[in-house]
C-alpha cells in the first residue's frame, strides 16, 4: 500500500502549497488539503483473514497427516480418538496468527472483507477528526474548507465549515471532490489537488472575498497522515 508520505514528490507538494496560496489570495477563507494513508484499522477484516488462514492450515495438516484422524479399529478408545486434537488446534491458532499478521503487513488482503458502508463511515470519521485537529474549525469567520484524501479506501471528502455551508449548494462541493478524483484516476494526484483547490478558491471568493485586513490563519502546506 502506498504511503501518504511517498505518494507525491516534493515538486507536487510545493505545487499544492502554491495553489492554496493563490486561492487564498482571493478569499478570507482557509483551504486545508490533507492526504492520509488510511482512515481505519479494520480489525474485524484482519480477524477474518486470520480465521480463514487458520482453517486452511487445519485442512493442510489434516490431509498431510492422516494419523491425526486415524484410529486403531473398534477398540481405539477415547485417548486414541483424540490424539490428533492438539496438533489440529495448534495448526488453527498458528494459522490465525500468521494470517492476521499478513493482513496487517499487506492491507490489500483485508479489502474483500470490508463492507463499503464501513469504509465510507471510517473515512468520514477520520475526515471530521482531521477537521478538528488541523484547526479548520477554529477560523474566525468559520469559512475553512478541508479537502481530505484517504489512499487505502480511495475516497475523497470535502468538508466546509458552517460559515460557508449555509451560503452554498452541496453540488458545488461535489464538484470540488470530483475534480480531485479525476486527477487521482489519471495518476496525477498533485494536479487533482490543484484543480480542487482552484475550484474551492472560486467558491470561497464568491461568498467570502478577501478583506484588506485579512490574515492567513493556517499554513498552506499539504498535511500528511501516515
Amino acid at each position: 500500500m502506498k504511503k501518504a508520505s511517498t505518494f507525491l514528490d516534493e515538486a507536487g507538494k510545493q505545487a499544492i502549497e502554491a495553489a492554496v496560496k493563490a486561492a487564498e489570495d482571493r478569499t478570507a477563507g482557509e483551504i486545508v488539503p490533507v492526504l492520509a494513508t488510511a482512515s481505519g484499522r479494520y480489525d474485524r477484516a484482519e480477524d477474518i483473514v486470520g480465521l480463514l488462514t487458520g482453517l486452511l492450515a487445519l485442512t493442510v495438516c489434516w490431509m498431510a497427516c492422516p494419523t491425526l484422524h486415524a484410529t486403531s479399529g473398534w477398540g481405539g478408545g477415547l485417548l486414541q480418538s483424540t490424539a490428533g486434537l492438539l496438533p489440529a488446534l495448534v495448526s488453527v491458532v498458528v494459522g490465525f496468527i500468521v494470517g492476521s499478521g499478513l493482513a496487517t503487513w499487506f492491507p490489500v488482503l483485508r479489502l474483500p472483507f470490508i463492507r463499503p458502508s464501513e469504509m465510507a463511515a471510517e473515512v468520514q470519521r477520520a475526515a471530521r477528526v482531521a477537521f478538528m485537529v488541523q484547526r479548520v474549525r477554529k477560523t474566525d469567520a468559520a469559512t475553512g474548507v478541508l479537502i481530505y484524501v484517504s489512499l487505502y479506501e480511495r475516497q475523497v471528502v470535502v468538508l466546509p465549515d458552517h460559515g460557508i455551508t449555509g451560503l452554498t449548494s452541496p453540488d458545488v462541493w461535489r464538484e470540488v471532490r470530483d475534480r480531485l478524483i479525476a486527477g487521482l484516476k489519471r495518476g496525477d494526484g498533485a494536479g487533482g489537488f490543484r484543480a480542487a483547490i482552484e475550484k474551492c478558491g472560486d467558491i470561497l471568493a464568491e461568498h467570502s472575498p478577501r478583506q484588506s485586513d485579512d490574515v492567513d490563519e493556517l499554513p498552506n502546506t499539504l498535511r500528511i497522515i501516515d
